[in-house]
């Protein structure tokens, strides 16, 4: 994406973030290294709450679609089949969200 020097025009830092997540279930301990590339040109904090709020948002809109659907496990390729699905999913979880007769 970013081999041609055109296309690093905007890039204003390099971000290494070193995450560390414990899992109460295993009472194991992860460690991981994320970098990211950014246009944003701040400070530690400000680039950590900007990274924080994207993954906050991406997990509260996909995580039950995840979860009960088992969207990242589908493996549907064939023409529009994934993008087909995505939609039906959609579809029946804001039915199942509006459902109030239970």
């Amino acid at each position: 994406m970013i081999d041609q020097k055109d296309q690093r025009k905007g890039l204003r830092s390099t971000i290494k973030i070193e995450a560390e997540r414990h899992i109460k279930s295993t009472r194991e301990t992860k460690r991981e290294t994320r970098y990211y590339i950014s246009s944003l040109q701040g400070d530690a904090q400000q680039c950590n709450r900007s990274i924080r709020d994207h993954w906050k948002i991406e997990n509260s809109l996909h995580w039950i679609l995840d979860v009960a659907f088992n969207e990242d496990r589908d493996r549907k390729r064939a023409g529009n089949a994934a993008q087909n699905f995505s939609v039906i999913n959609r579809i029946s979880l804001n039915l199942l969200k509006n459902e109030t007769s239970t």
